[in-house]
This record gives C-alpha cells, structure tokens and sequence, in this order.
C-alpha cells in the first residue's frame, strides 16, 4: 500500500551477488530466429493474376471500405497485391 519499511529487510549474503549472464546476445540472436521461422511458415507466394480472373476491390474513395467484385482483364506483369 505504498508505505516503507522502517527497518532494512534482511537478505541472504547468496541473493547479494551479482549473476552476469555472458550469452545475452547469442541468446537473443536464436529467439529472434525462432520467431522469424515461426512467422514465415505459414507465408506463400501469390501467384500470378491471369485474364478472366475474380479478384475483390476495396476502393479507396469508398466511405464503407466495401469489397467489389471485379474480373481481370489482361495481366499487367509483376505486381504487389
């Protein structure tokens, strides 16, 4: 509740010393890995829009963000979607 003790808590002279851990970096090096793997495992390609394909919209000047339903009409080459 906020209050200080009067009186020091006493520790055990074991508890005092400093434990340094050497392997901080390579320890945070392999978790960083491992959440990397764990992320991109389940990651696919798309794979490439062909003529007559459907694809759904969300136009940007729409106030609703409503999907449109649109078909492709010819590939316009390597593209981020």
């Amino acid at each position: 509740m906020s209050r200080h003790t009067r009186t020091q808590v006493s520790i055990l002279p074991r508890l005092r010393k400093l434990v340094v851990d050497h392997n901080v970096h390579e320890n945070l090096l392999t978790n960083k890995e491992h959440q990397a793997s764990n992320y991109n495992m389940r990651g696919k390609d798309f794979s490439e829009l062909k003529s007559n394909d459907m694809v759904c919209l969300i136009l940007t000047q729409s106030l609703t963000n409503e999907a449109v339903k649109a078909r492709v009409d010819k590939p316009m080459g390597t593209r981020s979607y």
